[in-house]
């Protein structure tokens, strides 16, 4: 029994050394105006809605696609279509303030109706004039 209480008697006492220290150290630095904090919060990302950046991202890769390879493949017109219609879409989310990316989408309706003009007439030229 001598042997618990001694085993007890030296955890409360390291315990309040330890207290001690610690609140003797606080007490000493509080008067410091150039003290650091004793710890660094966290940095959190904002809490909030994000804004939707899809529609402006699949009119410019659309129109891309419809620049490079709509006149082989012969797929034009839809990958044209879709670009100038998801750009409008995307340019009209960003004027709500629901979405991101009007330059994206804006590039995307000019890409695609670059595309559909100039593969249009030379289709225009090759099948009905030619």
């Amino acid at each position: 029994m001598a042997g618990f209480s001694m085993v007890v008697l030296i955890i409360l006492n390291s315990r309040l050394i330890y207290n001690f220290r610690v609140e003797r150290k606080v007490d000493y630095m509080s008067n410091n105006p150039y003290q650091q904090p004793d710890s660094y919060a966290v940095p959190q990302a904002p809490i909030g809605h994000r804004k939707s950046q899809t529609l402006a991202i699949v009119s410019l890769v659309t129109g891309i696609l419809s620049l490079t390879t709509g006149c082989p493949c012969g797929f034009f017109v839809p990958l044209s279509l879709t670009s100038i219609i998801t750009g409008l879409l995307g340019m009209q989310q960003v004027s709500r303030g629901t979405g991101e990316g009007y330059g994206m989408a804006l590039w995307g309706v000019i890409v695609g109706s670059i595309a559909l003009l100039l593969y249009g007439t030379i289709y225009f030229y090759l099948f009905y004039v030619g």
